[in-house]
């Protein structure tokens, strides 16, 4: 009798375990459910890079109505301070940080205004992806909408600070124009601008962009038609996390091409030339329009043809999509000088771009590169511009040295902004200790540490408060800055599981 009762018991503690794990699966489906509800909110607000005003607007009016204390800056820097939720009013004070701007990337030839334009989610059940017009914006909208919803009371947490910054993707404009005063008194900063689940962030690299510009000197090339040369289809990818794949820089693609035709004896005029979505994105596609005589038209595509293929060859395994195109154009009939064409194929040529070191002390960290990301002529200016990143001072040195050399040698006037500040691996980070244990206690293994070769602006905020402990984690994410970005979305509800136990136990 007595064994048949324990049965019974055991039996019913079953079904209420059942019950209750049933339940926590349900709320969990509903909150990655409700983030990505946020997620989506957030896509239906134009925000590219430097154009922030609406999505600023709109995270300042989600703060009122939630009757949060909220300060809109003048760099349109959303700053939230929300109380801690009943019990946690003692726990030490938390960052919570990500950047409400995007790389607006779009389908070649697709034509969409990046100001206007709103986003297409596609969610299959295991990603969420765009619909193949534009870049989805999960770099850092799905940061800012697990902030959101932590924000809300959706788990217990201490008092937290939002930091929603403008401009992260060129120039950190937000975190350079950030008061400093803002993180006086943040005890722990967590940055939700990390692209893989089961790893956190400790350190990054320096960032400086290089601006290189000429006015274009304009002759009269009217014996010929104008042709339009264009490559397209390559794999891009953001120049921190992809520099390292060998992707093809479209920019110094058609680079090549043309230098294929002087090189090959063809006089052409060049008129128009562009390519680019953002310094830090490599470029997957580009165009230039020459003009060529008669003469030497078809000899001119031979050569074409032959260094495309030669290009296509070279590329096949790192851009199996790469497209080579030469259509006929109508355009005026002003060109380039020959001087200055070649000013602009010299330039092109010596700029430094792609992989140039990998570090001694971290296997696998790419320790310095640079990357052409935009370049244009139009009648008014011609300007490049390239994204250099080092964790070593003596090449970052060195580098910019180099292209300001180059730059100068073709009449090119140079320029250069720094992007983000070094964030040097602190090992007695606390934040860091105790992220280590949460994610121990909750996955059953370790989580990775890493370092990137990218700027985050936790380098900033270590030079504004340098005994600020900080982490970077986020979900998984891949192919970032392009129209393929999609979202791994199994991997939000294991992120939000995490900082609910780093707000716990810290």
């Amino acid at each position: 009798m007595r064994k048949t009762i324990v049965i019974i018991l055991t039996a019913a503690m079953v079904l209420s375990c059942v019950s209750c794990a049933s339940q926590a699966a349900a709320d969990r489906k509903d909150i990655t459910t409700e983030i990505l509800d946020t997620f989506n909110g957030l896509t239906q607000v134009p925000r590219p890079s430097h154009h922030e005003e609406k999505i600023s607007e709109y995270l300042e009016k989600w703060a009122k109505d939630k009757k949060f204390e909220v300060t809109r800056d003048n760099v349109n820097n959303v700053i939230v301070e929300v109380p801690a939720t009943k019990g946690m009013e003692s726990k030490p004070k938390v960052a919570l940080q990500g950047h409400m701007d995007m790389v607006f990337a779009q389908k070649d030839g697709a034509n969409l205004d990046p100001l206007t334009t709103t986003i297409k989610s596609v969610n299959d059940g295991t990603y969420l992806r765009s619909d193949g017009n534009t870049s989805l914006g999960a770099d850092d909208g799905i940061g800012v909408a697990i902030m959101m919803n932590i924000a809300e009371g959706k788990m217990a947490h201490s008092p937290l600070k939002l930091i929603i910054t403008t401009c992260e993707e060129d120039g950190m404009v937000g975190t350079f124009g950030l008061d400093p005063a803002v993180l006086k008194d943040v005890d722990y900063l967590i940055n939700l601008d990390s692209e893989e689940e089961g790893t956190m962030c400790l350190s990054t690299a320096a960032g400086v962009v290089e601006t290189f510009t000429m006015k274009p000197v304009l002759v009269d090339y009217e014996k010929t038609t104008a042709v339009e040369l264009s490559i397209s289809g390559l794999r891009g990818g953001h120049s921190g996390l992809d520099i390292d794949k060998g992707h093809l820089n479209a920019i110094k693609g058609m680079t090549e091409l043309l230098l294929a035709l002087k090189n090959g004896g063809i006089e052409y005029g060049l008129s128009v030339m562009s390519g680019g979505s953002a310094p830090n994105a490599i470029p997957t596609s580009a165009k230039a329009v020459i003009y060529v005589s008669a003469e030497d038209k078809e000899k001119a595509q031979q050569i074409l043809n032959e260094k495309a293929d030669e290009i296509k060859a070279c590329h096949k395994d790192t851009d199996p999509d790469m497209q080579f195109s030469i259509n006929p154009c109508s355009e005026a009939s002003k060109v380039l000088s020959s001087e200055c064409r070649d000013a602009v194929l010299g330039l092109l040529s010596g700029i430094t771009d792609g992989l140039v070191t990998m570090s001694k002390d971290i296997e696998g960290l790419v320790e310095s590169s640079s990357n052409l990301g935009l370049f244009s002529i139009d009648g008014a200016e011609i300007k490049g511009t390239a994204y250099m990143r080092s964790s070593s001072p003596e090449m970052l040195e060195k580098i910019l040295a180099d292209d300001e050399k180059v730059s100068m040698e073709q009449g090119f006037s140079y320029s250069q902004e720094k992007t983000a500040d070094p964030w040097a691996y602190k090992p007695d980070n606390r934040l860091m200790e105790v992220a280590d244990e949460a994610y121990r206690s909750l996955f059953g293994k370790d989580i990775e540490h890493i370092t990137m070769h990218a700027g985050l602006e936790c380098g900033t905020y270590s030079v504004y408060n340098p005994d600020l402990d900080m982490i970077a984690i986020g979900p998984t994410l891949y192919d970032v800055h392009t129209i393929n970005e999609r979202l791994e979305i199994a991997t939000i509800e294991k992120v939000w599981r995490f900082v609910e136990k780093i707000l716990a136990d810290i």
